[in-house]
This record gives structure tokens, C-alpha cells and sequence, in this order.
């Protein structure tokens, strides 16, 4: 347990110092740097436990696409952590970032089902995710909403993050909020060792940029030929009135979540009525965080 607290303190102690881009304004790096990160808000081992007690039928009438389920229930992620079982301890440390702790675990492993190896869950990977305000106002909102993984996935296909809302406005009158892409980001902090973390930026998107936006993530890519996975990073997101002339923010609700967990393509978010989000291929919006902006 105390070395979990202290990989949960070094992940945080990340997204602070390594998540924060040269070219971020005053506010957001202030805004990154007061944000409440809640720990340990989904951990791998759990998702894949409960995916393989779980029947086919069940999990494809909750939207977990079938193909997310063979690959789940297949012995795929059990090769993955054999094979990390191979590799030498520092680097497993310098590239994975486990501890001395869960280099012993791994390299213990059998190679059995993880669900019949409960110790196993100490080297999946464990999300942290807070939701915090970068700026408030009658006319413009901002939210930042930050995630960080502990450990290196042991499933690293597409991932996504996203943030909703729905205002209200003074008198009970009626406005637009929707997000201004032009100055919205995401950047994520990729990792390969500790000389090597590139940053980049990605575009935010949204099919409803009045009730949402959102970022995909490719948890693998290559970054100076090296082959990086994203340890962590954040949403920049400012929302503005559509009408500067009407009804100015009273309130604007907000929700964070993010996706892990995409093996198919096809990757969709959507925000379903009221302030929610919803992943395609999820059976659950992870890391939720809400947080209500007074202008």
C-alpha cells in the first residue's frame, strides 16, 4: 500500500510539472497546478475481471463492442505482461515506471489468468482524472481536465477524454454556450524514459459544440523514433456565448470523463441530454468529475 501511495503521489507530482506546455498562459498553468486530483478512479485488473465474468450477450447490450470482448477475454493481456516479465528491471522501472515493488510481482508472474491472480492488479494501471476551472466569467468559462496513469496500460489502443456542460443565464433568459476551438486544446504528455517525454498537442473535436467537446488518444505512437505511450495530460477548454448581446452566464455545470478501452474502430463521443458524456465502446465514463462555474 505505501508504495502505491507513493507511484499515486509521483503520478500527480508528473501531470503538475511535465504536463504543463511552454506556450500555456498564466492561468492554465496556475489552473494545473490547483487542480484536486482524485486518485485511484479505475484500475485495469478491475475492468478486465469483470469484462471475463461477464457474459457476451450482457456486455454487447451495454455497447462494449464485440471485438473489445474477444480481445479482453483472450489471453492477449496476459502475453503483454509475460513479456514485460522478460524484460530487465531497470527497464521496467525507466520505461514501464513500476517500482521495485511491482518488478518483483511481475517478474513472479506464471503467466496465469489474472483472474485467478489477484496480486496481478498492483501492475495493471491505475487512472487518476480532476476536473478544475481556468477561468471564469459572464461572457467566457474555461475548465481544465487533467488525467495520469501510474503505470504503463497493458492495453494501449485509442483512448478519449472529453468535457460537457449546460448553463443557465441571468433571469431566466436563454443563450448559446459553445466552445471556441480555435483557442482549445489538448496536450498530452507521452512517455518512453526519463529522458525522453515529448509533448503533443492535439485539436479538440465534439459532434455537439454546444453541449460538448472532446480529444482521442493514441496511446502508442512514435515520437523522435522512439515508441511513446501517454502517461498523462489535459483539456483546455473555453466556452463562450454565442450571443454576446443576450442573457449572460449565471451558472455553467460542468463534467469531465474519460474512455479507456478501445480496441475497435470507430471510436465515438457523444453528450446525451442534460450535462453527460457517453464513449462508444465503454460501459462506463471513467474518472467523472463535476464542478459547477459561478461567472
Amino acid at each position: 500500500m505505501k508504495k502505491k501511495l507513493m507511484s499515486l503521489a509521483l503520478a500527480l507530482a508528473m501531470c503538475v510539472s511535465l504536463c504543463v506546455p511552454a506556450w500555456a498562459t498564466d492561468e492554465e498553468k496556475q489552473a494545473l497546478q490547483q487542480i484536486e486530483m482524485t486518485p485511484d478512479v479505475f484500475n485495469e485488473y478491475d475492468y478486465i475481471v469483470s469484462v471475463r465474468k461477464a457474459g457476451n450477450i450482457q456486455l454487447q447490450s451495454i455497447g462494449v463492442p464485440s471485438k473489445d470482448i474477444a480481445y479482453i477475454k483472450s489471453d492477449a493481456i496476459e502475453k503483454e505482461l509475460q513479456y514485460r516479465a522478460s524484460l530487465p528491471e531497470n527497464v521496467l522501472e525507466d520505461q514501464y515506471c513500476y517500482g521495485n515493488e511491482e518488478v518483483s510481482i511481475l517478474k513472479a508472474y506464471d503467466g496465469g489468468r489474472l483472474e485467478d491472480r489477484p496480486g496481478m492488479r498492483a501492475v495493471t494501471a491505475t487512472l487518476t482524472a480532476g476536473l478544475g476551472k481556468l477561468v471564469t466569467g459572464p461572457k467566457r468559462m474555461g475548465a481544465i481536465y487533467a488525467w495520469s496513469w501510474d503505470y504503463k496500460p497493458v492495453v494501449t489502443f485509442t483512448d478519449a477524454a472529453a468535457i460537457s456542460w449546460i448553463g443557465t443565464y441571468a433571469n431566466g433568459l436563454n443563450n448559446e454556450a459553445k466552445v471556441n476551438f480555435r483557442e482549445s486544446r489538448a496536450d498530452v504528455h507521452y512517455y518512453y524514459s526519463t529522458r525522453v517525454q515529448p509533448q503533443i498537442t492535439y485539436s479538440l473535436e465534439s459532434e455537439n459544440p454546444s453541449r460538448g467537446c472532446n480529444v482521442k488518444i493514441p496511446m502508442e505512437t512514435y515520437s523522435g523514433g522512439f515508441p511513446v505511450w501517454a502517461k498523462n495530460g489535459a483539456i483546455y477548454a473555453y466556452i463562450e456565448l454565442q450571443d454576446s448581446h443576450g442573457a449572460n452566464f449565471t451558472t455553467l455545470s460542468m463534467v469531465g470523463a474519460y474512455g479507456h478501452y478501445n480496441v475497435s474502430v470507430g471510436l465515438g463521443v457523444s453528450f446525451p441530454a442534460g450535462c453527460s458524456i457517453s464513449f462508444s465502446g465503454y460501459n462506463t465514463a471513467l474518472g467523472t468529475s463535476y464542478m459547477n462555474f459561478y461567472a
